[in-house]
């Protein structure tokens, strides 16, 4: 990164007055002369910078004025919006700001590794999660990234088109549903557990009770390796 060439350009609408590089780096131009702009150093925050006009201040993301002057960001509200690639929100490099929308931004992996929005890796399994209304709904866990990828794209449909009553109701059901994406595993809501069966001798014989899904479809599986 820091072989690669600093590349100044005017911030728009503040052309001739102050310019931002492509190293996140801000400087003026006031009183004909060139002086780079001190940034805070506090760690884990935006940086801000304080732009003058007509002896009026404004404070504007750092992040935000590199993507206006290199990626061609127009600030509109949570429409879209500019993202740090590495959750680092100190690196405001160009090459680690993409502009996404909000439910992209909302919905990203921050922790684990996923090339899907809505699907973070926690240990061994795969998590899904959308993000509606500023609330984060957990969909389920799966053992399979597609599987985790396919349940949030199907969230994503129902929140794209079921009115906005039932949404709710969606989301309550969505975990607590008697179906499973797997055979022999079902949903007890009274017990709030995950339960699973194997079929044993023409009779389906309960194996136990879970807290998770995908616990209780491995149990199975276990179980069901054990017979053979």
């Amino acid at each position: 990164m820091d072989n690669q060439l600093e590349i100044w350009k005017d911030i728009p609408n503040y052309e001739g007055m102050y310019q931002v590089s492509s190293f996140g780096r801000v400087k003026s131009f006031k009183n004909g002369k060139e002086n780079i702009l001190k940034i805070s150093t506090r760690k884990s925050y935006y940086r801000n910078i304080n732009l003058s006009t007509n002896g009026r201040y404004i404070t504007i993301p750092l992040h935000q004025l590199v993507a206006m002057a290199f990626l061609d960001h127009k600030p509109n509200g949570y429409e879209k919006v500019v993202d740090h690639i590495d959750n680092d929100k100190t690196n405001n490099h160009v090459s680690n700001l993409q502009v996404i929308s909000a439910r992209e931004n909302a919905s990203k992996n921050r922790f684990g590794k996923s090339k899907y929005t809505g699907v973070i890796r926690c240990e061994n399994l795969w998590r899904c999660q959308i993000v509606y209304d500023k609330i984060r709904y957990h969909l389920g866990y799966f053992k399979d990234e597609e599987l985790a990828k396919k349940r949030y794209e199907e969230a994503l449909f129902n929140v794209n088109t079921m009115p906005e009553k039932d949404l709710l109701l969606y989301f309550k059901s969505l975990i607590k549903s008697n179906k499973s994406q797997y055979s022999g595993v079902r949903y007890r809501e009274k017990r709030g557990r995950w339960e699973c069966y194997a079929k044993v001798s023409n009779k389906y014989k309960f194996i136990g009770s879970f807290k998770t899904e995908i616990e209780a479809y491995e149990a199975r599986e276990q179980f069901i390796k054990n017979l053979i």
